[in-house]
């Protein structure tokens, strides 16, 4: 296992391509840590990047008023699964996209994003996802859990960008306590075809949305408790 602590030093030395990857980029899965501590990052930052093979059991600790401005991914892997990735984000800020687990063709599965006292800005194209899957596949299994936290960032826990008739998202949750947000989606699951058993659970949290039409859509997933206050809302068929 590679465990590595982000210090600025660092960072000014691996910044000639703009990503900046603290673990592998390879073929080779190699549960790699790395931790964010009160700095301030600019570029993309990897744990992991593989060409092949299964992205696994990757952590990305972000802490301590650190402020992200580019994409942060747990793992990803172009021709695999991306499994048991993990990203957590306490008192600090991300101002573009997350994804705990990322596969470009494979499957993405029990990779969580893990929120706590931060703000989650949606400056990026997406959100902040748990498991996202580029082509076809099946995402199950991923969580998001957000406690006291506030933001505008779209928040997905499984999600398959490709429509195919062969999609599936399943067993994906979202759980929000005492937290803020003004996201336009929150998903618990979002496939094309078959979306079974994804839910979303939202206590003591207001979530503000300003279009007149859909409010909040909570897509093909259960709500539990008594969902949230201050928005309008609907659960896609």
């Amino acid at each position: 296992m590679t465990t590595r602590k982000l210090k600025t030093a660092v960072v000014l030395s691996m910044l000639s391509i703009g990503v900046l990857t603290l673990g592998n980029f390879d073929t080779c899965s190699a549960a790699n840590t790395v931790t964010i501590d009160n700095e301030t990052v600019e570029e993309v930052v990897y744990a992991e990047l593989l060409d092949t093979g299964i992205a696994a059991d990757n952590v990305v600790n972000i802490k301590n008023d650190s402020v992200m401005n580019g994409e942060v991914y747990g793992a990803g892997s172009k021709a695999g699964d991306a499994n048991k990735n993990t990203v957590n984000i306490s008192d600090s800020k991300t101002k573009n996209d997350v994804y705990a687990g990322y596969s470009f063709h494979g499957n993405a599965a029990d990779n969580q994003v893990n929120v706590i006292g931060s703000e989650l800005k949606n400056t990026g194209e997406k959100g902040i996802y748990g498991g996202y899957i580029c082509d076809k596949g099946k995402v199950s299994g991923n969580t998001i859990t957000v406690k006291n936290s506030r933001g505008s960032a779209d928040l997905h826990a499984g999600f398959v960008k490709e429509y195919s008739a062969d999609n599936t998202a399943e067993g994906n949750s979202i759980v929000m306590e005492n937290s803020k947000f003004s996201s336009f989606v929150v998903g618990g699951g979002m496939a094309d075809s078959n979306a079974i058993g994804n839910s979303v659970k939202i206590s003591k949290s207001t979530l503000e949305v300003n279009d007149s039409d859909d409010g909040v859509l909570f897509h093909r997933s259960t709500i539990l408790g008594a969902g949230p206050t201050g928005a309008r809302y609907r659960i896609m068929p």
